[in-house]
């Protein structure tokens, strides 16, 4: 999908959104599930995702990222992990490399969803090798993060991701 001036406005207005409710966010990590629930239903997440998910739905791989950031980060409500992997592997698979990250990172975790290190390894390895060299910071994220699981998975597993990140193309 070409980015218009309006399309990258609009994607510009909505990461200034998140960035906007992400002191809420994480100001708030004692809070009650019904408290989540209930500001996930606030009107600033309500209207990113009104916005967001047209977009995502016709492909656009950092509108993707985008809901699964909210579902991830501002939607900690049941599910909500599983949305998450939805949305972030829709992107991941188009190449972008934070949502690669991101994907690891869920399975890695695995809330709401089955932890699966191989799967992690994998688009860590993915993250790192799309990120720009310039990116320092983020590209020894996704190393670090890569040397954290290595310990808890065998050789088999860890050639098997390698071969997976191999072969692997973007859709």
């Amino acid at each position: 999908m070409p980015k218009t001036t309006e399309h990258r406005f609009l994607i510009t207005l909505l990461v200034a959104l998140c960035i906007s409710i992400a002191p809420i966010i994480y100001s708030w990590p004692r809070a009650s599930i019904a408290e989540k629930s209930s500001y996930a239903q606030s009107n600033e997440v309500s209207a990113a995702l009104h916005l967001l998910r047209p977009l995502a739905e016709n492909g656009d791989a950092e509108a993707q990222y985008r809901i699964g950031q909210l579902y991830e980060e501002a939607l900690e409500v049941a599910n909500s992990g599983t949305n998450a992997l939805e949305w972030y592997k829709q992107s991941a698979e188009q190449g972008h490399a934070h949502a690669q990250f991101s994907l690891g990172r869920l399975f890695v975790v695995g809330h709401d969803i089955s932890q699966d290190y191989v799967q992690a390894y994998k688009w860590f390895i993915l993250s790192e090798s799309g990120l720009p060299e310039s990116d320092t910071r983020a590209r020894a994220q996704a190393a670090k993060a890569r040397e954290t699981i290595s310990p808890m998975m065998t050789p088999a597993q860890i050639s098997k991701a390698k071969k997976l990140a191999a072969s692997w193309e973007p859709n």
